[in-house]
């Protein structure tokens, strides 16, 4: 099973996700410039707010990116693949359970690992449609992620990722959560956060609040 890791390049969070996979063989995905995302999120902007009342933050839509360029390497595998985010706190048990991850990723197609405060307390996979999807870790395979870059392409960059992947109306896909889990976001007060930062205003301009009521109708975001 091939494992991706995406990163921003800070060297404290290469340092922190190389301690927790030294056992294991994976590839870094890193995310782009500033100045690359800041065109993207010009590029999407009146898009955005046809779903939402802001537009994307600049870490927003760099998480964006750096999922988008990670399934665009998975699309092109013949197996499914892990990805893991460099604030990922990863469980010890991490190697004996890649069978079982493989195994999961196969059967559900898109499936966190990752732990998530409101998760399900099922004792098997179950739908993620009330929450973001947990994205520190999680399993997808290449017809999934194909399936993804479809969509991404069609709508564009609307809401933030995580909540993007469980609106199965805008996906058209179902994503999962596994029961057992294998890791968690690393506490703030040990990495720094990139997502929150320079969130924009929200804007009630008429003709956007038009189109944020037939698209909640349309897609029931």
């Amino acid at each position: 099973m091939k494992i991706y890791v995406l990163t921003v390049g800070n060297e404290q969070r290469l340092a922190h996700i190389a301690k927790q996979l030294q056992d294991v063989e994976y590839e870094l995905i890193y995310s782009e410039s500033e100045e690359q995302l800041k065109e993207y999120n010009q590029t999407y902007a009146q898009r955005q707010l046809r779903f939402t009342t802001r537009t994307l933050g600049l870490g927003e839509m760099g998480a964006w990116r750096i999922h988008v360029r990670a399934w665009e390497k998975v699309a092109q595998n013949e197996c499914p693949c892990l990805l893991i985010e460099d604030n990922a706190l990863i469980h010890s048990n991490l190697v004996e359970r890649l069978p079982q991850i493989l195994e999961d990723t196969q059967n559900y197609g898109m499936i966190s690992f990752a732990e998530h405060p409101r998760r399900s307390a099922e004792t098997s996979p179950y739908e993620v449609n009330r929450w973001g999807l947990p994205l520190y870790m999680y399993g997808v395979t290449p017809f999934y992620a194909d399936r993804a870059l479809a969509r991404v392409k069609k709508l564009g960059y609307t809401f933030a990722v995580d909540s993007w992947l469980r609106r199965k109306k805008i996906t058209q896909f179902k994503v999962f959560a596994a029961p057992y889990k294998i890791a968690s976001r690393t506490p703030r007060s040990l990495l720094s956060s990139y997502a929150q930062k320079n969130i924009p205003k929200k804007s009630y301009k008429l003709s956007h609040m038009l189109h944020r009521i037939v698209n909640k109708i349309k897609y029931r975001t």
